[in-house]
C-alpha cells in the first residue's frame, strides 16, 4: 500500500471509484475563536498492487494539536471486490480513492496541527495545517501584498 496523494479540502467524495475534492489543498485554517470545528474532509488516493488487492486494509488518521494533544482519529478500510480484481492484470496497480471526515473535530489551540496517516500499521505521511485567527483587513493591500484596484461604479 502506497499513499500517492493526501488532500485536507472542504468537501470530498468518492463516486464510480473516482474522487472528487471541494476546494482542494488547505493548508491554513482561520478561526475567530476556539474551540471550534476543524471543519474538512482528508482525501486520500491509495495505491494497491498485485497480492495487496486481495487483502482488506485499514488507514487511520490522527490530528493533533501544537501541544500535543489529539484532536481527532478517524479510521478508514478499504478493501477491492473479487470482481474488480479480476478485470486487472496480475501486475497492475489500482488507486483506491478515501475521503475521511474531519468536519466535527474540535480544534482548541491556535498554531500548527499535525496530521499523521499510517496504512495497516506502516507510516504513510504526515502533514500539517495551521489554526490561525483571521488576518486584519488592511486599506487596499490584497493577500500578496499588492494592491487591488477597486471596483469601479460605470458612469
Amino acid at each position: 500500500m502506497r499513499l500517492r496523494a493526501a488532500v485536507l479540502c472542504d468537501f470530498a467524495q468518492v463516486r464510480e471509484g473516482l474522487l472528487t475534492m471541494v476546494s482542494a489543498g488547505i493548508t491554513r485554517l482561520y478561526r475567530a475563536d476556539l474551540p471550534g470545528p476543524f471543519g474538512m474532509f482528508i482525501a486520500l488516493l491509495i495505491e494497491l498492487e498485485g497480492l495487496e488487492r486481495a487483502l482488506p486494509h485499514e488507514v487511520l488518521v490522527i490530528v493533533r494539536g501544537p501541544s500535543g494533544t489529539q484532536v481527532a482519529e478517524v479510521r478508514g478500510a478499504l478493501q477491492l471486490q473479487p470482481d474488480a480484481s479480476a478485470q486487472l492484470d496480475s501486475d497492475e496497480m489500482v488507486l483506491v480513492a478515501l475521503p475521511l471526515d474531519l468536519r466535527q473535530a474540535g480544534i482548541a489551540e491556535y498554531g500548527w496541527h499535525v496530521v499523521t496517516i499510517t496504512g495497516d500499521d506502516e507510516p504513510l505521511d504526515t502533514m500539517r495545517v495551521k489554526v490561525a485567527r483571521p488576518p486584519q483587513p488592511s486599506s487596499g493591500a490584497g493577500p500578496t501584498g499588492f494592491n487591488v484596484p477597486k471596483a469601479r461604479r460605470p458612469h
